[in-house]
C-alpha cells in the first residue's frame, strides 16, 4: 500500500511537495510551500478521537521539521486513513 501511495504522490497537483508515508518529522522539510503530507497507514485517525496516531503525527509535524523545533513557514496539509476504511483495505 505504502509503494502505491508513494508512486501515485508524484503525481503533485497544486502542491508545491507532496510527502508520501514519511518516517518522521525530519523527513518534511521546513519550505514556503504549499505542501501535502500523506500520513503512513499504520498512522489511521477515527472521527471524534483526539489519541489517534494521525493526530499525534498532526501536532509533532508542524512543530518539530528536521533537528528540531522550529517556526515553519508554511503549515503542511495532513491527510491520513480513516481507521474504519483501512480495515476494508
Amino acid at each position: 500500500m505504502i509503494t502505491r501511495v508513494q508512486k501515485d504522490a508524484k503525481k503533485r497537483g497544486l502542491f508545491g511537495a507532496v510527502h508520501a508515508c514519511p518516517d518522521g518529522s525530519g523527513d518534511v522539510p521546513d519550505e514556503a510551500t504549499c505542501r501535502l503530507v500523506i500520513l503512513p497507514p499504520k498512522q489511521p485517525h477515527k472521527k471524534g478521537q483526539k489519541d489517534s496516531a494521525a493526530f499525534a503525527s498532526a501536532k509533532a509535524i508542524p512543530r518539530e521539521p528536521g533537528l528540531g523545533p522550529t517556526p515553519r513557514a508554511e503549515q503542511p496539509a495532513l491527510l491520513a486513513a480513516d481507521a474504519k476504511e483501512l480495515d476494508a483495505l
